[in-house]
């Protein structure tokens, strides 16, 4: 039978998995496993023209450059820090909007921080990007374009790297598409990573971790907690008058149940607000009733709140109380400060496009 060229114009292939490919080219009357060899050459080559796709026919390599996009994202800019070689990248999408993603560099490879919307409507006190406001979900191709790129430009090889899914936006309220890209990226005809090796964090969507925690894909979850008590979490993350302390801690336990995995409390320390001994013993005391543990992260300062980190002295002093839990405790310096990629930074220097 004669290939039928006709698609549907602007289909992502990133959007896709592989079996959706090959049911996609299966019904224009190529073969099935020309899907892999697609896969083959965007995911582990880093090749997204289909004129480069050597392998294929004429016939497929024109379908696919008439037919369909691949590269959802253009990258727009990238700032490198100087302090600690933490790169920043500032991808625009076919509809103008723009999403910051991160490249953080490591031993043994790097670790890729992920946006899932162009904004975040929960409206966190302390972070920069809510003052963005939701903006809109990202698609799974989207998603999977970030990395694909940040792959591409740091020239990184086929060795292990991490995804954590901790930029722009809560990947919970982008459900579909957050599940679907992990599944693409972990799929071994993409990008084969072990979900040991991927973490979604989120600001604490109770119905969205019980979702998650069925999908049997065992990823990392990491959960912004911030605060022990309900009237001070209330006070920095209004996403607690809905989902409280008790129903989320609730939500934790099943996951850690269905997945075998520990959760990470992420605790953004901020002076006088959630560093004093009383607030560590309330977590120390949350933190035991679960299978978890906490990385304390000192606040990263930007220009929308007047909030600073504590000194020296006083995240010892809450460290100390910390550490006669029985859950392991890392204090984590977030690295890329200097060019606003650090925790609660990302989205402030490319508001509405615009540098």
């Amino acid at each position: 039978m004669k290939p039928d060229r006709t698609a549907q114009a602007n289909t992502d292939i990133l959007d896709l998995t592989v079996k959706e490919l090959e049911n996609l080219l299966e019904s224009r009357g190529f073969e099935r496993y020309r899907a892999r060899q697609i896969f083959h050459w965007i995911y582990r080559r880093g090749i997204t023209s289909p004129d480069r796709f050597l392998n294929l026919p004429p016939t497929l390599r024109d379908f696919i450059r008439d037919g369909f996009s691949i590269a959802a994202t253009g990258l727009a800019a990238t700032l490198t820090s100087s302090l600690d070689g933490t790169c920043k990248f500032v991808f625009r999408l076919r509809d103008g909007s723009v999403v910051e993603s991160v490249a953080i560099p490591s031993g043994e490879g790097s670790t890729y921080c992920l946006s899932t919307q162009t904004g975040c409507s929960f409206g966190c006190t302390f972070c920069a990007t809510s003052k963005l406001g939701r903006g809109r979900n990202l698609t799974p191709g989207e998603i999977v374009g970030q990395l694909l790129g940040m792959r591409k430009e740091t020239a990184e090889g086929p060795e292990r790297f991490n995804v954590v899914f901790m930029g722009m936006g809560e990947p919970l309220q982008n459900y579909d598409s957050t599940i679907r890209a992990i599944r693409i990226m972990m799929a071994e005809e993409g990008f084969c990573i072990s979900p040991r090796r991927v973490t979604v964090s989120t600001c604490g969507i109770v119905p969205g971790i019980l979702k998650l925690a069925r999908e049997k894909l065992r990823v990392g979850l990491s959960v912004s907690l911030n605060a022990a008590t309900d009237s001070l979490r209330e006070r920095l993350m209004r996403v607690n008058r809905k989902y409280p302390l008790e129903q989320l801690v609730s939500a934790l336990k099943v996951y850690t149940g269905e997945t075998k995995r520990k959760v990470t409390l992420e605790y953004v320390l901020i002076r006088d607000v959630n560093d004093s001994i009383e607030d560590a013993m309330r977590l120390r005391s949350l933190a035991d009733s679960l299978q978890c543990k906490i990385n304390v992260i000192l606040y990263n300062t930007n220009s929308f709140t007047t909030f600073e980190p504590p000194g020296e002295l006083e995240v010892d002093r809450f460290l100390k109380v910390l550490l006669t839990s029985r859950r392991a405790v890392t204090l984590r310096r977030s690295k890329g400060a200097d060019i606003g990629a650090a925790c609660g930074q990302l989205g402030s220097s490319y508001q509405k496009g615009r540098p």
